[in-house]
Order: structure tokens, then C-alpha cells, then sequence
């Protein structure tokens, strides 16, 4: 987390499905005083599937697809677009994103630290 100590936009591309693994973030983040933004990929189980059998470097199991699927469920029982789960969790905002059509059309966008906007805007597909 050299970046973050640094003061610099760190990026955490990861799963991250479980509340815990999340609180380790969430604690980074406030340790350096920074914002914690979650953007979710709110796939159906044959999307993530699809994507990992079309990944050329490594797969990983059909199993544990699924588990991590399912581990994601109570963030994405609500269909508020916000995850209010992740914002009781600790997280500033959260961004969904519905499907593969939403994922691969999203663009996020920074905005500058003047802005009122706190952790800069995902715009949907």
C-alpha cells in the first residue's frame, strides 16, 4: 500500500466478496485518510462463468465461481443501485454494475479533489 501512503489513487482489483476481507480495506483506507469507493460487478453466475472460460492466461475453478457468486448474494439483495450494505460496512460509495453489457461499458472517471463528489462518478453504458 505504498501508493496509499503516498497519497495516490490506489486501485484494489480483487473479489473481495466476503465482509471481512473488505474491512481489511475499509481499515486501510482510513488509516490513510482516504475515501473507500466499492464499484460491484453484479453478474448472473453464467456471466462469470463465461468470463473466466474466455480468459487466455489462467481459469479458475468452476467451484469456487460459484462460491464466491453465492458469498455475494447479501450485498446484491438489495436493488438499490448504492449496495447500502457496503455503505453500512464503512465504504464512502458504491457503484453497481448490472451485467456484461454494464460492466464492459463503464467508464470511471476521476474527479478533481475540489469537487463535492466523493469517490468520482461510474457512468453506466
Amino acid at each position: 500500500m505504498k501508493r496509499l501512503a503516498a497519497g495516490r489513487l490506489t486501485v484494489v482489483d480483487a473479489t473481495n466478496v466476503q465482509s471481512r476481507a473488505r474491512g481489511e480495506l475499509l481499515r486501510v483506507a482510513a488509516l490513510a485518510r482516504v475515501p473507500a469507493v466499492a464499484i460491484v460487478l453484479d453478474l448472473t453466475l453464467d456471466e462469470c462463468l463465461a468470463g473466466d472460460r474466455a480468459r487466455p492466461e489462467r481459469h479458475v475453478d468452476a467451484a469456487v465461481i460459484h462460491r464466491q457468486w453465492d458469498a455475494l448474494r447479501p450485498v446484491l439483495a438489495d436493488p438499490d443501485p448504492a449496495c447500502p450494505a457496503l455503505l453500512i460496512e464503512g465504504f464512502t460509495a458504491a457503484h453497481r454494475l448490472h451485467g456484461r453489457g454494464g460492466v464492459d461499458g463503464a467508464r470511471v472517471r476521476r474527479l478533481p479533489a475540489s469537487s463535492r463528489t466523493i469517490g468520482g462518478v461510474v457512468e453506466p453504458a
